[in-house]
């Protein structure tokens, strides 16, 4: 957890977010989150804690992306279009988007299965990889992760 929170503030990731189950893994998550920005500076700014019993995972992405499901319809409606005022609207709705988050990344204290059914609910609920960087904890140390499109530059130690 430090090495992967000194590498995030090298690159000027200030504000992070987590994704972690409520149970005793999950609130060591937090305080190791907690524990290595008060080393290396930054800030937890929210802490999505979820039942470690539930299956669907969706309600809590969506809560952490305050999604608004006017905008993911905005979305698609600019994506089916080519021109050039249309991309540009885009851009700057993905942009508007991702500085509403208030976070730069967010660490996701899940692995295997389970990762790889929540990570590509994140941009689906416009926490945008591109813009936001995804963490992750040692449990990531798993081959079978790198055919997660959504994990794609992801980092974890």
């Amino acid at each position: 957890m430090i090495r992967v929170v000194a590498y995030a503030r090298s690159k000027q990731i200030e504000k992070f977010a987590v994704i972690a189950p409520s149970n005793d893994y999950g609130n060591a998550i937090v305080n190791g989150l907690r524990a290595a920005l008060e080393a290396y500076g930054g800030q937890l700014v929210e802490a999505a804690m979820y039942d470690p019993a539930t299956e669907d995972l969706t309600p809590v992405v969506r809560n952490l992306a305050h999604y608004d499901g006017k905008r993911r319809a905005a979305i698609q409606q600019l994506q089916g279009k080519n021109d050039a005022a249309s991309k540009a609207a885009l851009r700057a709705l993905q942009d508007q988007i991702s500085a509403e988050m208030g976070f730069d990344a967010v660490l996701i204290a899940e692995s295997g299965a389970r990762l790889r059914a929540l990570a590509p609910l994140l941009p689906y609920y416009d926490i945008d990889p591109a813009k936001i960087r995804f963490l992750g904890t040692a449990q990531w140390d798993d081959p079978n992760l790198g055919n997660e499109p959504s994990l794609v530059g992801a980092w974890f130690a």
